[in-house]
């Protein structure tokens, strides 16, 4: 079972650096590096418990967080 992670910085000159996702203990799940202003990221969670998942898409000096939730 896979997701899809969409991410888009809104400014082409600020790019991603990194995906990462975290389980609600705070241990990271995934982790990937970016080199893009937006894109998609593919996320195998077959094994991940049923829950919510925090996703933080790190750029220079800020970043954007949002909720992955497994059924």
């Amino acid at each position: 079972e896979k997701v899809k992670i969409s991410y888009n910085t809104g400014n082409e000159k600020l790019l991603a650096k990194q995906v990462t996702v975290f389980d609600a203990m705070g241990n990271v799940k995934f982790r990937k590096e970016l080199k893009t202003a937006s894109g998609e990221v593919d996320v195998e969670v077959t094994s991940w418990l049923q829950g919510v998942y925090i996703v933080i898409v790190q750029t220079g000096d800020t970043s954007l967080k949002g909720k992955l939730i497994k059924n």
